[in-house]
């Protein structure tokens, strides 16, 4: 096949298959015209391994077969196919599979008022089946944020039933029911949201909605968001914009880690060793990598505001999630000259014990702990706080956000305010052989855009010894996000405020 250059498609029939039920793998091989390669031999590659090999027929295809999960590279039962030409380095862009257990036993649940933040107490039903046939006389056990809350007996429909009086945990409550005496049937999680005692997600303090995302269709808005294809060389996977790596369903956006071996180009800018010697980077460079991940950025920019992200984080050694914002083109420079503001983040780096002074990580010990940061220079200046939580976010939902004005930069967690930043601390210096720049506002008076991503590894990472390596056990790893919105400040008309944005400050 020489002078031809290939180009291979792959085609999974069903996504979520469920175990022991085929599922179709349709190959197509074509020359760079679209012009069909009959005879083409043709090797499928699962997570890495040869499984399996066929020839290309008449109009260039081919099918593979599976039935269920082939190797132990991701625990959940997902799968990373890719098909190569034989003796050849063409290979097809990955596809994942996400196997579903063949479980004729269910739980499903329901939460009574379901809408957001009413009434004081909730209802929580949940209903167990064996196929068809309802399954009572049993005892489920109701969990909220992985805590035990409550045991019923199933009636004769199958049915428990169990109230909820007050939050139990945070403004924002998740609920499961498992079945007591085989916890592998337990139904969905379920979100309950409670009312806060501050502004939050309702209007007050005069703060207006004027950009949102709920999340509430079957794809990511083209409109409002980016999905980003990179393999930046600070981390250890590559940005996908697949719908493994990135997902809208069931109101939700699920970015996902994935350990699959996966190559691409660096799209960073320039060349350089910023973030140290393990990171030296050129624009345009070709690297493998063993994980997969996932970022969307907005593709509208922000001066000043609220923003706010409803949900659960991932968990797992080695994992890193964010939600930040940063200048598209500051006329300040680059990195931390032009500014960065992490809303919620956290690397996690341990396996436990007590974690003051490290990066964050969703680890048990004194509490679990989400980092929060302004990031500013030069030199690199970034004050910041960690707020340990009582329950682990990546079993439970928070509201993280950040009100941004030109008085200062406040963060919060559900309610409470964790760290102030203002605007006596803000600065701008480019490089050590340029002055600092004279306005007291830089670098935070520029448009910014916001950024949420799920990826494996960090920079930080290479000061500590072994941290390089994630748990392999936690995969495919998910940050899960309910919603984002965007207020701007809007005081009633004649108020006089002190300057821009200012006016809706919250407690």
């Amino acid at each position: 096949m020489a002078g031809i250059e290939p180009v291979v498609t792959v085609d999974v029939g069903d996504r979520r298959p469920t175990v022991g039920h085929p599922t179709g793998i349709a190959v197509a091989v074509t020359d760079v015209d679209g012009i069909p390669l009959p005879g083409a031999r043709l090797e499928l590659v699962v997570d890495g391994e040869l499984r399996d090999i066929a020839i290309a027929d008449g109009d260039g295809r081919a099918t593979f077969t599976l039935d269920r999960p082939t190797g132990p590279a991701n625990e959940g039962g997902y799968d990373s196919i890719q098909v190569q030409v034989a003796t050849t380095d063409v290979v097809s862009r990955p596809t994942g599979v996400f196997w579903q257990p063949d479980e004729s036993r269910r739980i499903t649940i329901s939460v009574s008022p379901d809408s957001s933040h009413s009434g004081k107490v909730r209802t929580i039903t949940a209903q167990v089946v064996d196929g068809n046939t309802p399954m009572a006389g049993r005892t489920v056990e109701l969990h909220i944020d992985g805590t035990l809350a409550g045991r019923a007996p199933t009636d004769d429909d199958g049915t428990a039933t169990f109230t909820l009086r007050k939050q139990v945990h945070g403004p924002f409550d998740l609920a499961k029911v498992v079945l007591v005496g085989d916890r592998s049937v337990a139904s969905n999680e379920v979100l309950i949201s409670w009312p806060l005692s501050t502004r939050g997600v309702h209007g007050s303090n005069d703060w207006e909605i004027v950009w949102r995302d709920e999340f509430g269709g079957t794809s990511l808005d083209a409109s409002k968001w980016r999905a980003i294809n990179n393999c930046p060389p600070v981390y250890l996977a590559c940005d996908t914009d697949r719908p493994e790596n990135v997902e809208v369903s069931d109101g939700l956006l699920r970015l996902r880690s994935l350990r699959e071996p996966y190559a691409g180009t660096n799209k960073w800018t320039g060349s350089g060793s910023q973030f140290g010697p393990l990171t030296s980077f050129t624009e345009g460079d070709f690297l493998q990598r063993d994980f997969t991940a996932g970022r969307v950025d907005s593709t509208r920019d922000f001066t000043y505001g609220r923003y706010e992200l409803l949900g659960k984080l991932p968990q797992g050694h080695g994992t890193f999630f964010a939600f930040w914002m940063r200048p598209r083109n500051s006329e300040y420079g680059n990195d931390a000259a032009g500014g960065e503001i992490d809303i919620a983040e956290g690397a996690n780096i341990g396996r436990g014990g007590n974690r003051r002074g490290q990066i964050d990580a969703q680890l048990p010990g004194d509490g679990w702990g989400v980092h929060h940061v302004v990031h500013m220079g030069y030199p690199f200046t970034n004050p910041f706080t960690l707020t340990n939580l009582p329950v682990n976010p990546a079993e439970s939902f928070h509201l993280y956000a950040v009100e941004w004005d030109t008085a200062s930069i406040r963060f919060y967690v559900d309610d409470e305010r964790v760290l102030t930043v203002p605007q006596s601390d803000w600065f701008s210096h480019p490089r050590d052989d340029e002055e600092p720049v004279e306005n007291p506002y830089a670098p935070f008076d520029q448009p910014f855009f916001i950024v949420i991503n799920n990826t494996i590894g960090n920079w930080a990472l290479e000061t500590w010894p072994g941290n390089q390596v994630p748990d392999t056990t936690v995969f495919p790893a998910e940050f899960v996000v309910d919603y984002i919105r965007v207020y701007e400040c809007r005081p009633p008309a004649g108020t006089s405020v002190p300057g821009p944005g200012q006016g809706c400050e919250t407690p």
